[in-house]
């Protein structure tokens, strides 16, 4: 009698490690999973945001790190995997377990959000990546266009770059109510700094209020600047939502705004493209390439009350046939990114290893 060839014991061994691991990240990994169906353990070192619920989206008890510090596998209680992807490559908390998978003769693959800035800092980092950090890592997986060109100029191979790393999930942001039939309403979802410019906007909006006195605007979030925004009948804060509130908040506004000075991609911009808004963004956002076109954005730069001041005289002004075509822009643009797509990606560079074997 033929013996049957026992498959777990040539299976490779995963583990994924992401920094701050957030919630739409759960459903990414998820959908790597049930792409190559194997329940690999997860790593992450604990959120700003509550991290309840996550462990039911992954099935499997996550293993929570503190930021900052060297880890070994055996200290963590998981075996030395073949395959190690983990996000970021200045943590200390997942380089020392990356040295430890090489060491074992395993590969480690990146996780970049970064996109290509032509700032001096990302020069020298960029220098110091090829240099010291580049041979570390057998492929990147990235989020789109911008990344791709980052990932390129730290000195991976085309072949060794892959997309999709980042998206929200479809089956919670939708289009649910058509952009014609939505309350003239603009949105903003994030965190009230001074990053996201977000007084600037307020501001911004306080001038054209008098042209368009039936359009409102909605921010969403928390944090230091949050008393310092001006409210009135036409600007309404409200504290940060869960996302079937928030897919809600965006199928009832026809524009979804970011001035952010900087911004690695914005999954929100996703979440508002799924939705089928029109967008007022930052040329600077790194989602810009991927998911904004002449079609359903108004792109400024830079930040600055009046060039937002602009981009609302143009938006706000049009008519509903350019709205609809926004509408279905920005949902043509938003069905490149999405948690199968992460999982389509997590198995081609599993398949680039084995073949690289």
């Amino acid at each position: 009698m033929l013996e049957t060839l026992d498959l777990s014991e040539t299976k490779k061994k995963i583990v994924l490690a992401w920094d701050g691991l957030p919630n739409y990240a759960a459903h990414l990994i998820q959908a790597a999973r049930l792409q190559i169906d194997d329940l690999f353990p997860v790593i992450g070192t604990v959120p700003d945001v509550p991290t309840k619920g996550m462990e039911d989206i992954l099935g499997k008890k996550i293993t929570w790190l503190k930021a900052g510090r060297k880890y070994s596998w055996r200290e963590i209680d998981l075996e030395v995997p073949d395959i190690f992807f983990h996000s970021g490559w200045r943590y200390p908390h997942f380089i020392s377990l990356a040295d430890e998978v090489r060491h074992k003769g395993g590969v480690a693959v990146g996780i970049f959000d970064n996109p290509l800035k032509s700032s001096f800092r990302q020069l020298i980092g960029r220098f110091y990546f090829r240099l010291f950090m580049r041979k570390k890592y057998f492929a990147a997986l990235v989020p789109g266009k911008s990344g791709y060109r980052l990932a390129r100029r730290l000195g991976f191979n085309a072949s060794r770059v892959f997309t999709g790393m980042l998206g929200s999930s479809p089956a919670i942001f939708s289009v649910k109510i058509p952009i014609n039939k939505r309350s003239k309403q603009i949105l903003f979802v994030g965190n009230f700094n001074i990053n996201k410019a977000v007084l600037e906007l307020v501001e911004a909006f306080n001038r054209v209020t008098p042209l368009f006195p039936d359009w409102s605007l909605l921010l969403v979030g928390s944090g230091e600047l949050r008393n310092a925004i001006p409210l009135s009948d036409q600007i309404k804060v409200q504290d940060f939502q869960p996302p079937k509130k928030i897919a809600k908040l965006l199928n009832d506004s026809r524009v979804f705004a970011l001035a952010s000075h900087s911004e690695h991609w914005g999954l929100v911009v996703h979440e508002a493209t799924l939705s089928g808004c029109a967008l007022l963004l930052n040329a600077n956002i790194g989602a810009v390439p991927d998911l904004a076109s002449r079609k359903n954005a108004f792109l400024f730069q830079p930040t600055n009350v009046d060039k937002i001041e602009q981009g609302l005289l143009s938006i706000l002004s049009w008519d509903e046939a350019k709205l609809h075509q926004a509408s279905i822009e920005s949902q043509s643009l938003a069905s490149h990114f999405s948690p199968k797509v992460f999982g389509r990606s997590f198995k081609k560079i599993l398949d680039a290893i084995e073949n690289d074997a």
